[in-house]
């Protein structure tokens, strides 16, 4: 591995670019709307655990854009870096979590057109040297502008994290890998993407319930996952990679001892098993401190047992967004959990603003729908 230098203790840095959506989750809690996406996730995960976030991407300058820019300001994230394209629509990704677990879809479920898709960002978008003061820099696409910005992250010594879930161009992969001291992917997305080079590189390959397994210096570990009743799954990764950034506070990457990576994924996993207890991929930051989610997190990695944090009814938003194809608002009332949380907030009917004819309002609009 290159030199790099130590992730400093106080208010670190981190510059996160790829996929940033609007989440739209139905819950028995009610119907919450937030960015989502692994990228602003780990930004805004990490804005929690006290480090200087910046989200850098591209989305559209519409509704969905704009609640996207306000959920990632109220999680302390600096989005002057995100592009608005008034030509995109902000890709919407409709979760619903229940008894069968958790289920999400990128399509409308009345007309089955597409909400949204990423859009990666030109070469250039952004000037380097702004991202000088960035101590990381994380990434989960790949495009002109992200290899741009990893490679030069890298030359002056900051940490490069990849964590690919979606192929691309072969050799825009592999170039990010190339640039990347730490790789991160999931076993189900593993056999999607091309070879990853181990050498000279921190390689972890994330196994659900099964735990993970993380290759560093030429030897491979496996660490099996803690056993904690589970809500919602979904951001448990998310959490995991903050969690061990977080933990690699005031150190250098390439100076670890294999214990030393052990324990802090270790705690990582707890980080992550306990955000599983709670609906939403950062639902538990809604609910819990900084200070008590760690304590929680100590006590799990002790052997202790740690109790599901209550359910809070916050960030409950009484607008919802539309199709920008056929307007129905979004998500639909279609079953028994939806129909449970629009009982919460008040079963009114729903209004929608009427369509308008398509060569004035073509499908690069977001309109709104009040509950």
């Amino acid at each position: 591995m290159d030199r790099g230098r130590a992730i400093p203790r106080a208010a670190p840095a981190v510059a996160a670019y790829g996929y940033v959506c609007l989440d739209v989750l139905v819950a028995a809690d009610g119907i919450r709307q937030m960015a989502g996406g692994t990228a602003a996730n780990v930004a805004a995960n990490l804005s929690f655990f006290g480090w200087r976030a910046m989200i850098l991407g591209r989305i559209g300058d519409d509704p969905a854009g704009r609640a996207v820019v306000r959920s990632l300001a109220r999680s302390g994230v600096s989005t002057r870096r995100l592009l608005q394209d008034p030509s995109l629509d902000t890709p919407l990704v409709l979760h619903e979590v229940g008894n069968g677990g958790h289920t999400f879809s990128f399509r409308c479920p009345t007309c089955s057109a597409g909400l949204g898709r990423f859009a990666g960002a030109p070469a250039q978008a952004w000037d380097v040297a702004a991202l000088n003061d960035r101590d990381v820099f994380f990434f989960d696409r790949t495009a002109p502008a992200s290899l741009e910005l990893a490679e030069n992250a890298r030359a002056r010594g900051s940490l490069v994290v990849f964590e690919p879930s979606v192929p691309g161009r072969i050799d825009q992969f592999r170039r990010a890998v190339r640039a990347a001291h730490i790789v991160k992917a999931s076993s189900e997305r593993l056999p999607r993407l091309p070879a990853i080079s181990r050498a000279g590189r921190i390689v972890i390959e994330t196994k659900g319930a099964e735990g993970l397994a993380v290759w560093y210096r030429g030897r491979e570990y496996r660490q099996a996952a803690f056993s904690i009743p589970i809500v919602d799954a979904a951001g448990a990764g998310d959490w995991l990679t903050a969690a061990l950034l977080e933990g690699l506070r005031s150190r250098r990457h390439d100076k670890l001892t294999l214990t030393q990576l052990r324990n802090i994924l270790r705690q990582s996993q707890a980080f992550a098993a306990l955000a599983c207890t709670v609906a939403g991929a950062r639902g538990i930051a809604e609910i819990l401190s900084p200070r008590a989610f760690r304590s929680r997190a100590r006590r799990l990695r002790s052997g202790g047992k740690v109790q599901a944090p209550r359910p809070a009814l916050v960030h409950i938003r009484t607008r919802r967004p539309t199709c920008p194809d056929c307007h129905a608002p979004l998500p639909p009332t279609a079953n028994g959990t939806s129909r449970a949380a629009l009982a919460e907030l008040g079963r009114q009917l729903i209004s929608t603003t009427p369509p308008v004819a398509k060569s004035i309002n073509p499908r690069r609009r977001m309109q709104e729908a009040k509950i």
